[in-house]
C-alpha cells in the first residue's frame, strides 16, 4: 500500500512537472509570436509630416481671358482701375472676372 501512494505520488509529480513544462513552451511561444508580430508591424508604418496643401485658387477660363485683356489693354493705353473694370465689362466679362483681372495685375 505504502509503495502504491508513492508510486501515484511520483506519477502525480511527474505529470505536474510535465504540465508546468508545457505551459511555459507555450508561453514562450506566444512572447515570440507577439514580439514577431510587432516588429512586423513597426517596420512596415512609416510617420511622415503631415503635408498640408497650400491652397491655390484656381483660375476659370474666363477669369484668364480677363487678365489677358486687360494686359493687352494696359500695354498701349493707361487705364485706371474702375476704368479698366468698366472696359472689361463693356467687353462681356462679368464684374467678378474683371475685379479679378485688375487685382491679378496690381491696380489699385
Amino acid at each position: 500500500m505504502k509503495k502504491l501512494i508513492i508510486l501515484a505520488c511520483c506519477i502525480l509529480f511527474i505529470g505536474l512537472i510535465g504540465f508546468v513544462g508545457v505551459i511555459g513552451v507555450l508561453a514562450s511561444i506566444g512572447n515570440d509570436y507577439k514580439n514577431t508580430s510587432d516588429k512586423a508591424i513597426k517596420s512596415n508604418i512609416k510617420i511622415s509630416p503631415i503635408e498640408t496643401p497650400i491652397e491655390t485658387p484656381i483660375e476659370t477660363l474666363s477669369q484668364k481671358n480677363a487678365v489677358k485683356a486687360a494686359k493687352n489693354y494696359l500695354s498701349f493705353m493707361s487705364f485706371s482701375r474702375v476704368g479698366l473694370i468698366k472696359q472689361l465689362e463693356f467687353d462681356g466679362y462679368s464684374n467678378q472676372d474683371a475685379n479679378y483681372a485688375a487685382d491679378k495685375i496690381g491696380l489699385n
